[in-house]
């Protein structure tokens, strides 16, 4: 099925975007979700250190975050989608149902 295709395609551009996500974060020292501005000043946190940052890296890495947090509640909302029209159409859901057991 195309849909299923489709998915599986999308599913695997979220994981290599949140294996982005978390390699940069790494490298960075933090991320701007876990981190904070105050006062004109931008931080990174991971673990409970903080490295100041210029305001761009923040947004970038706010927008990134914000990024992954998206594309996982998409991608929950297209699986849910899939398996609800496959329940319409009574396609079994796995192979104990298909085979009766």
């Amino acid at each position: 099925m195309k849909l299923d295709r489709a998915i599986r395609l999308y599913a695997l551009a979220v994981l290599a975007n949140l294996l982005v996500f978390s390699s940069v974060a790494l490298y960075l020292g933090g991320d701007a979700i876990n981190g904070y501005a105050k006062t004109g000043h931008y931080f990174l946190c991971l673990y409970g250190k903080c490295h100041e940052v210029s305001v761009t890296l923040y947004r970038y890495s706010l927008w990134h975050a914000l990024s992954v947090i998206l594309s996982f509640a998409l991608l929950l909302l297209l699986l849910g989608v899939q398996r609800w029209c496959a329940n319409k159409q009574g396609v079994p859901r796995d192979r104990r149902e298909a085979s009766g057991h």
